[in-house]
């Protein structure tokens, strides 16, 4: 890591864990009770600006935007917002690489297996996925 700024980088350390399922490396944010089961689960893919290499070394840039650095954020002033709501989500924000010609739909079958992955190990609610 080593694109974002210093406070950001501190945040992912806290709160995510790095991966890798074929060609692609991700970011993890667990629910605030990992113990939970049945949960919901947000995949935020990133968009040109967020690209880095492919050996995962710039993966924080993937988070510049988004669902994670909302949750990262955390809870707000107040019940109902964004950080407080997604506290009790599984999200993954992979980082398509900088050498890939094509888009996430070159990708298909890693995505697939990424939240397939991810799901079973963390008794994710399979008819609560959702792709961004």
């Amino acid at each position: 890591m080593g694109q974002a700024p210093a406070e950001v980088q501190a945040l992912l350390r806290e709160h995510t864990t790095t991966h890798q399922v074929n060609e692609l490396h991700y970011l993890k944010k667990l629910p605030a009770d990992p113990t939970l089961a049945g949960v919901p689960m947000i995949v935020f893919l990133n968009g040109a600006g967020e690209r880095g290499p492919a050996d995962g070394s710039e993966l924080d840039r993937a988070c510049m935007h988004g669902v994670l650095k909302v949750a990262m954020a955390g809870p707000s002033e107040g019940p109902g917002l964004p950080g407080t709501i997604l506290s009790g989500w599984v999200i993954l924000n992979p980082q398509l690489h900088v050498e890939s010609m094509g888009g996430w739909a070159d990708h298909v079958d890693s995505l697939k297996a990424m939240i397939d992955e991810v799901a079973a190990e963390h008794s994710v609610d399979t008819s609560r996925i959702y792709l961004t």
